[in-house]
């Protein structure tokens, strides 16, 4: 009489458990291949939006006036938030107000003076830009959200031998460099650091 070949309840019991370490092992890996990509996509848009984010600020310093027609320079001033955030350290919190030559729709220019800085008011920070009158201390005007989620403003200037920390000279600097730290607006604690180099070149 033939024997009937099967499987023993210890071999059974030996197949599903490699078969659990080797599912587990799948599913792990598989998580974190998905992480991986989100957290790749997001860096890329937030790349992206930098990018939009440092293009508004170009086309402000292509237009900055001399100051032989403003009769005024850039005004940039070096600050830190109040509060301390982050393992108790203070954010740069920079701000800047350049003389521009406003181009309006119908082609009209006039002098203007437009500023950058961080409002916190707010749970998610945001750079605005506010555009108004020539010479303002602080421009009150149309007011505009560049980018959401910017935690941190770094503003340097340039005057041809070595970089400062604000600016108050009565000259325009060579160039500006600007620092920000920006996150997504609802994953705050996936951030990303960036710079960009302005040459101050007036026409």
């Amino acid at each position: 009489m033939r024997r009937q070949h099967g499987f023993t309840l210890m071999e059974l019991l030996v197949s599903l458990t490699v078969f659990s370490v080797v599912s587990a092992i799948g599913v792990g890996s598989f998580s974190s291949m998905m992480t991986a990509t989100r957290t790749t996509a997001l860096r890329v848009d937030l790349d992206r939006q930098i990018d939009q984010m440092f293009g508004q600020i170009q086309q402000d310093v292509d237009a900055i006036m001399p100051t032989a027609l403003s009769g005024i320079s850039i005004v940039g001033e070096e600050r830190l938030e109040s509060e301390k955030r982050y393992k108790n350290v203070q954010l740069e919190n920079d701000t800047i107000v350049v003389p521009v030559a406003y181009r309006h729709g119908d082609n009209r220019v006039e002098p203007a003076s437009v500023m950058y800085r961080i409002e916190r008011e707010a749970e998610v920070p945001v750079l605005v830009r506010v555009l108004g009158a020539r010479g303002a201390a602080i421009p009150e005007g149309v007011r505009t959200e560049v980018q959401a989620g910017v935690w941190s403003m770094r503003i340097e200037y340039y005057d041809g031998a070595a970089w400062s920390l604000g600016w108050k000279r009565p000259e325009l600097p060579r160039a500006i460099r600007v620092s920000v730290t920006v996150s997504a607006a609802d994953r705050s604690w996936e951030q990303i650091s960036r710079y960009r180099l302005f040459e101050v070149t007036v026409k």
